[in-house]
């Protein structure tokens, strides 16, 4: 379960970031065409093979956060490294906090802070 949801935060949080980028989109656009395109995929997985489609939609809106970061400010592979700490944050912080709003932004926030603070701490040693 751990490792789908990896999967599933690191390609929303990719395609929102890419799909970002073009012309008349913009983050909140790709976010919200990109969760509707999962739900009903999801949906239809679910006509197969028994998931649950909330939790693996939820993931995927959340990832969508995360890929709305300003591309000027982070990287691809920030992108992809916050997500990976989105879905870990999904899985063992959000369920601490039931009932609260704000959870998928708060945990998605959480990790690009995060991955940005891991890169400058790294970055500081290479350059010392």
């Amino acid at each position: 379960m751990i490792a789908m949801s990896l999967f599933i935060s690191c390609i929303a949080a990719w395609l929102t970031f890419e799909v970002s980028k073009y012309p008349q989109v913009g983050s909140i656009r790709a976010s919200a065409g990109l969760t509707l395109l999962s739900f009903i995929d999801f949906n239809l997985i679910h006509y197969f093979f028994d998931i649950d489609v909330l939790y693996f939609t939820s993931i995927f809106f959340g990832g969508t956060f995360v890929g709305m970061s300003c591309p000027t400010k982070v990287t691809t592979i920030e992108i992809l490294i916050s997500a990976c700490f989105f879905a870990l944050f999904f899985i063992f912080l959000v369920p601490l906090v039931p009932g609260m709003g704000g959870a998928l932004g708060l945990s998605a926030f959480l990790s690009v802070v995060q991955t940005k603070i891991l890169h400058r701490s790294l970055f500081k040693k290479v350059n010392h």
